[in-house]
């Protein structure tokens, strides 16, 4: 199987809200909805391991098993449908934008990796000329 790329836009954007909210069932509302929006194979990928890998940060039974349900659903549900063409950045509003790269350029790796994967740096290098060309608009 092919791997995913988890650095697809709007899931990044999702990730990143996700990330903002403060009480586990809404972070987990919210990604289950952009699953339900979005039913891909792919995304069904990008949200599996998000829910296991941010479960895992949690210490306590109660905000551990509200990843439960999302993980169960994903388990016992066939997602067949491919995501085709990814939406160039250009269709993103600045704030999305600057709330992902900004989360993404404080990322680190060194739980996972010796150093960062060349799809990071290869969307970063994105953002940035996206960003860079926005701005020069503004001028």
């Amino acid at each position: 199987m092919k791997k995913t790329n988890k650095f697809h836009p709007h899931w990044q954007i999702i990730r990143v809200k996700a990330k903002r909210e403060k009480e586990v069932y809404s972070k987990v509302s919210g990604v289950s909805k952009f699953l339900q929006s979005y039913p891909t194979k792919e995304n069904a990928a990008r949200v599996f391991n998000w829910a296991i890998m941010t479960k895992m940060g949690y210490k306590d039974s109660y905000s551990k098993a509200a990843f439960d349900p999302l993980i169960g659903y994903i388990k016992e549900n066939e997602f067949l449908k491919s995501e085709g063409e990814i939406e160039p950045l250009t269709v993103l509003n600045d704030k999305d934008l600057l709330a992902v790269y900004n989360d993404l350029r404080k990322r680190k790796y060194g739980f996972q990796f010796n150093k960062t994967p060349k799809d990071h740096i290869g969307f970063i290098e994105k953002l940035e000329l996206e960003i860079n060309k926005r701005n020069k608009l503004k001028k």
